[in-house]
């Protein structure tokens, strides 16, 4: 509805319907790659979503165009390469945590209820869900703004946030990292080295962000051409882009120290910091 055209709409209905058929196993892959964090097994989960991410390039070219038996299915192709990579993904995660790894085995006799263990699971995500919640939900009625200017403004900003992910992927595995230290810091009652964790964490991904953030000021311009051959899309794109490159520092404190805090078991104050950023700042 962004767009406000009809084919849009009918194209992206069908593609989030068919996108839906792989969430139960991309939620497998998360909770169990969240599990092997928290033990602090980092590599595991970057082995299966390597997997995962190369799977969904192969496949969705293959059933973009097509080839030999397969037929071109065009867009619906891009969404079943990416429902059948996540698929794969939560058997490979279900299978590796089946076959016991890093002091966790997924065992059939313990997928049980157990009430304390619910409450405290909930008393944790249920604000970690809310959080989420209110951030995607900020962005699309963000989006629906962006839409309203037109084709040309949604593509610069498209681009331009795709682009960003260079600053917050990084930044979102620092906090993992600093979450990681910080929770097993604390579980032996080591909380200064919890507190330090958190810190060196901010200051290791910044000192990236000040390469970024130089990167993506004086690359802007270079940057929209490889990506877009529109005049129109690169001159609205470029100075807005600069701008938002003098902020990628912050942007990366803010995921790093989020992370941490969620690392330490305090999902509300991440919560509350998100509904005000979004709906009352932004």
């Amino acid at each position: 509805f962004i767009l406000a055209g009809d084919a849009a709409v009918r194209i992206t209905a069908r593609y989030v319907r068919l996108d839906s058929i792989g969430l139960i196993f991309s939620s497998i892959s998360y909770m169990g790659a969240a599990a092997l964090r928290g033990s602090g097994n980092m590599r595991t989960p970057m082995l299966i979503f390597a997997v995962v991410a190369a799977l969904n390039a192969a496949a969705s070219t293959l059933l973009v165009f097509g080839a030999g038996p397969i037929p071109a299915l065009g867009i619906d192709g891009i969404v079943l390469g990416t429902v059948v990579a996540r698929t794969t993904g939560g058997v490979l995660m279900t299978i590796t945590l089946a076959r016991g790894i890093s002091g966790l085995q997924l065992k059939p006799s313990e997928l049980c209820v157990v009430d304390h263990t619910v409450r405290r699971i909930l008393s944790v995500g249920i604000p970690a869900a809310l959080d989420g919640l209110a951030m995607w939900g900020g962005h699309f009625v963000f989006l629906t703004i962006i839409g309203r200017f037109g084709q040309t403004a949604f593509a610069a900003h498209t681009i331009g946030i795709r682009v960003e992910a260079l600053t917050y992927l990084p930044a979102v595995a620092w906090a993992a990292a600093a979450a990681t230290v910080i929770g097993q810091s604390l579980g032996a009652g080591l909380r200064e080295r919890a507190r330090r964790a958190g810190h060196e964490a901010s200051l290791q991904c910044s000192l990236l962000g000040l390469v970024i953030t130089l990167a993506f000021y004086f690359g802007a311009d270079p940057i929209y051409r490889a990506m877009h051959n529109n005049p129109a899309v690169i001159a609205i794109g470029v100075p807005a882009f600069q701008f938002l490159a003098l902020f990628q520092i912050p942007l990366i404190i803010g995921i790093v120290y989020v992370g941490g805090l969620r690392g330490a078991g305090d999902t509300k104050v991440p919560m509350w910091i998100t509904l005000f950023t979004t709906f009352a700042v932004r």
